[in-house]
């Protein structure tokens, strides 16, 4: 790396980084948005679902827990302990602060919609549904799924719609 780029690249917090890393790839992006989606899930279940090599899966494993996008955890059932992961709590703070900065201002949010649209005329699946010129209450349908407010453990699913 050009060592004026490091330089500028070192002022960023360790953490920062670990964390950018766990977004920035396609397999951990996916896993991550995965497990936002349908909860926790063990090494197996993920290694069998995803047709992923226990190699891979480990990689993406200790990628988004050194970001602490995700947690490892031991659920005792039968006498015997199972290992699970799930997110933490900063994927979903993440995902929700990119979208409120992207999506700021209604005419920002058309100008992010109309360059989004695929070829094909469909929209994307974070699409902005406008309510009568009131940005208030434009709905934004996100790709993964939300921490029910009431219980941390308690999951709504896909497409949720949040409002801004």
């Amino acid at each position: 790396m050009n060592s004026n780029l490091k330089n500028y690249a070192d002022n960023v917090p360790e953490e920062v980084k670990l964390t950018l890393k766990g977004l920035g790839d396609d397999s951990t992006l996916g896993l991550l948005v995965a497990l936002m989606k349908n909860g926790k899930m063990s090494f197996n279940e993920m290694k069998d679902r995803f047709d992923l090599s226990s190699s891979s899966l480990n990689n993406i494993l200790n990628v988004l827990q050194d970001g602490n996008l995700i947690q490892n955890f031991y659920e005792k059932t039968d006498e015997r302990n199972f290992s699970y992961y799930d997110v933490t709590d900063i994927p979903e703070q993440v995902f929700d602060s990119i979208y409120d900065i992207l999506f700021s201002s209604s005419k920002e949010q058309s100008m992010i919609i109309e360059n989004n649209i695929p070829k094909s005329g469909q929209a994307t699946q974070h699409s902005v549904k406008k309510e009568n010129n009131d940005p208030s209450k434009d709905q934004i349908n996100t790709p993964w799924k939300l921490r029910n407010a009431n219980n941390s453990n308690d999951y709504t699913h896909t497409n949720d719609v949040i409002s801004t």
